[in-house]
Parts: C-alpha cells; structure tokens; sequence
C-alpha cells in the first residue's frame, strides 16, 4: 500500500499467494486480488491494509484470469484458463455459484449493465462468446477469424460495450 500524496509505502498486505490483478468491490473499502497460478482470491480491507478472506477454487488462474464483478457487486466471475472455464462466485462467501464450461483459453470478461450476459474472451480459440450469466450457459459467439483471418486475441484483449450494449468493440494483436 503507498501513500497517492507522497509515494511513500504505508504497508505491506501479506496473503501467501500470487496477487497479479487487483479489482475494488462496490464498497469502495474492500478490494479483491486474483493470485495467479494458484487458484485463489484474496479479499483485502483497504481501510485496516488486512486480508480479510482468501477463496479457493478448483481451476487454473493464469495472468489473463482478472476478475469481473455483476453490476450490483454481488458476483464475481473469474476466468480458468487451465480448464477452459469461467468460474461464478458469491463476493460475500466465495462459495461457487456455477461454471461456464467448454471454452479453450478464456481470459478477460466483460458483464452487461443488466448483468445478463457475459462477454468472454476465448484466446486460443479467437471467439468471444455471449452466456448467460444466470445459467452460465453459451448463447452464441463471434469467430473473428472468419471474417478477419488475421485475427488474434491475448489475454490483454477485452471486449468493450458502448453505452446503450449495441454493440462492442475488441483489440486484435494481428498474426
């Protein structure tokens, strides 16, 4: 933790784990860190520098595995990229909710405003696929590839809505 008027460092949060990507939570209080290549979650109270909570999952986390949050807070959606799964999670409890299944190489998600649909990002198969967030089942998917062949997507790619979620818009790290 450093100090945003002085860059001097406050703390230090110790979790025993990997922290690669860091979201905050609603609460603007608590933040969540995704430990890579080991499956867990740290959930850290930013106001006491403490870890609060670390939740464990069965999976593969890897550096592409950031967290995305449904729209009241209240969800949490995690990438498995060793499975080829998205994984859903209860924020309070870290209890498992359900799982997207059948993907290759998810990574990045973006959630819907209503929180209806997930936007995913698969790599190694170069689609974006639209689930179901409640059922986390596959709706449909866009194969970049058949229109643009030299598409390719990385884990730094994530897809991004416009305002009104008519449409979206997806970096390509050409091949």
């Amino acid at each position: 933790a450093f100090s945003t008027e002085t860059g001097d460092v406050l703390g230090r949060i110790y979790t025993g784990g990997q922290p690669a990507s860091l979201a905050l939570l609603p609460d603007g209080r608590t933040l969540a860190a995704v430990s890579a290549l080991d499956n867990r979650i740290f959930v850290i109270d930013m106001d006491g520098l403490t870890l609060r909570a670390t939740y464990s999952f069965e999976g593969l986390f890897g550096f592409g595995s950031i967290l995305a949050l449904s729209p009241d807070g209240s969800y949490g959606y995690i990438s498995s990229t060793g499975t080829g799964e998205v994984i859903k999670f209860d924020i309070s409890s870290g209890n498992e909710v359900g799982r997207l299944k059948d993907l290759s190489t998810p990574a990045q998600i973006t959630v819907t405003k209503d929180g209806g649909t997930l936007v995913v990002v698969d790599t190694s198969a170069n689609e974006v696929v639209f689930a179901d967030s409640s059922l986390m089942i596959a709706k449909y998917k866009m194969t970049a590839a058949e229109v643009y062949p030299g598409a390719n997507f990385t884990i730094f790619n994530k897809a991004v809505l416009n305002s009104d979620e008519s449409y979206g818009v997806i970096g390509s790290q050409d091949s």
